[in-house]
């Protein structure tokens, strides 16, 4: 009996997706059911549509927003490869060629969501989380994915780690942010051939993208403060920012931090909240009409 654990994510030929803190796929699977003629007790059972996504949480902002399109994805045809670590008993890990690894040819690749609190800042907190799923394609209606033992792992590297930072709304700095969501709000259309259960084609259906924000200071919900309770307009847009961290303490210097941003737009102050302890805090969503990001970004002044 062995156990394991997570490693990189190879997805494609251009990206492996680094620091994963959780990952893997998931079957779905819908059945069948035949019955007689006014039966209620099944008779024989098929399997019907299935896909298969795997899913990750990874700190690594460098190889999200550098290399999956937050309107597009990445469409992979040089294979996805979700790997795991073997464990060793009374040791660390256990030598190459000895690693369990499942693997697709195609899919598509989004994040759907970037989130960031102030309390990822400290203790053994990853930082800022981003949602990525890869969605596999077969290539002719069969279940796509392979697996296999043996394998050896390609060698890593750190990306860094990044934490919230400043959030602009038409160039104004929110104060008191408490934590930020970037929703890419991505849906996807599945084609399956009449031959096959999987998935031979996916579409992008729609995109929604939303930044939401949540913010102690609530004296910003007064008239005078700009976000009185229901919709307002957004006329420039709104900039998330990631801050990059420097090893050894601080922030890293230069153009090297994380930015999501939406341009024109509308938003929702929906919530003012607060209870006998801790202090009362407030909820803002910001809907834009398209989202862009990149890792590129020095942080406004």
């Amino acid at each position: 009996m062995s156990q394991f654990g997570v490693y990189d994510a190879i997805l494609g030929s251009g990206l492996t997706l680094r620091q994963v803190v959780d990952g893997g796929w998931t079957t779905t699977i819908e059945e069948s059911i035949a019955l007689h003629s006014g039966g209620i007790d099944p008779q024989q059972i098929y399997q019907g549509d299935a896909e298969q996504v795997a899913t990750f949480q990874t700190a690594d902002l460098v190889g999200v927003l550098g290399g999956i399109d937050p309107a597009s994805g990445l469409l992979v045809s040089t294979g996805i490869t979700v790997p795991f670590r073997k464990k060793a008993s009374g040791a660390t890990f256990a030598g190459d060629d000895s690693h369990f690894a499942s693997a697709v040819s195609n899919g598509l690749v989004i994040c759907s969501e970037i989130s960031a609190s102030k309390e990822q800042e400290s203790g053994d907190s990853p930082g800022a989380i981003a949602t990525v799923q890869a969605h596999a394609i077969s290539s002719s209606g069969a279940d796509p994915i392979t697996a296999s033992t043996g394998n050896s792992l390609a060698s890593q590297t750190f990306n860094g780690q990044f934490v919230m930072g400043p959030v602009l709304i038409d160039s104004t700095a929110v104060t008191d942010v408490l934590s930020v969501s970037v929703s890419t709000g991505i849906t996807l259309d599945k084609w399956r051939a009449s031959k096959g259960d999987y998935p031979t084609r996916i579409y992008i259906a729609s995109r929604r993208p939303v930044i939401s924000i949540e913010l102690e200071d609530i004296d910003s919900f007064a008239s005078s403060g700009g976000f009185s309770l229901g919709a307002f307009a957004i006329s420039s847009g709104v900039d998330a920012y990631f801050k990059k961290r420097a090893d050894a303490g601080g922030y890293a210097s230069g153009s090297v931090n994380g930015k999501a941003s939406i341009g024109a737009g509308v938003g929702f102050a929906e919530q003012i909240n607060g209870g006998t302890t801790g202090h009362a805090s407030g909820r803002i969503r910001l809907v834009g009409k398209a989202m862009t990001w990149s890792v590129t970004n020095a942080l406004p002044s």
